[in-house]
């Protein structure tokens, strides 16, 4: 059981959108690459989609994308669904 005068340990959240033009003060990964990069080495534990069609091109590619991210440990919100992975 864990000590209650513990600090609990940040949840490090990112959000996956297709964005054209972000602002300059936000990180812009591409999913197949950098973000996933990120995930693989545990800086994310927690990844936010609007919705599972943003997620890939298709069905196998969205599949594909979550089984990685579950994989490395990532919980993924898909919000549009409500679903958690």
């Amino acid at each position: 059981m864990k000590n209650k005068s513990e600090p609990k340990k940040p949840l490090r959240v990112a959000v996956y959108a297709r964005v054209g033009n972000a602002p300059p003060e936000v990180t812009r990964y591409s999913l197949e690459q950098d973000l996933m990069a990120v995930c693989r080495v545990g800086q994310v534990d927690h990844l936010l989609v609007e919705s599972i069609t943003r997620l890939g091109r298709n069905i196998v590619d969205s599949l594909r994308l979550l089984r990685a991210l579950q994989a490395a440990g990532v919980r993924v919100s898909l919000l549009k669904e409500g679903w958690v992975v």
